[in-house]
């Protein structure tokens, strides 16, 4: 069980699933804009680990950075809980299968 602490209260956290992934895209992050809003990712997890609103694990993360803490570790696992996940995993190999290979002369050519 991964944990991590913000505020001197340890958090448990989750594995990103599909509730997650439309929790994220109704605050308006969607899959494809988590690694260009990471801030903003990382706060809506931390919500979802703590059981809480994003504006309360805003004001959480606030405190915790004021007081010398860091989101080094949380972004680690935030980074894991991704990579682990099977709604990613589905997804990722989804969007592989989709994406077409060049298989023309020309591109074979080119490569």
């Amino acid at each position: 069980m991964r944990t991590f602490s913000i505020n001197e209260r340890l958090i448990k956290a989750k594995d990103i699933d599909y509730n997650m992934i439309c929790d994220f895209e109704e605050a308006g992050v969607s899959i494809e804009q988590i690694q260009a809003k990471p801030m903003s990712a990382l706060r809506l997890y931390i919500a979802f680990c703590m059981d809480a609103t994003s504006e309360k694990a805003g004001k959480e993360i606030g405190e915790h950075l004021m007081k010398g803490g860091t989101l080094e570790g949380i972004f680690e696992i935030f980074k894991t809980a991704m990579e682990e996940s099977s709604f990613f995993q589905a997804v990722s190999k989804d969007k592989e299968e989709e994406t077409p290979k060049n298989t023309s002369k020309e591109g074979k050519d080119k490569a």
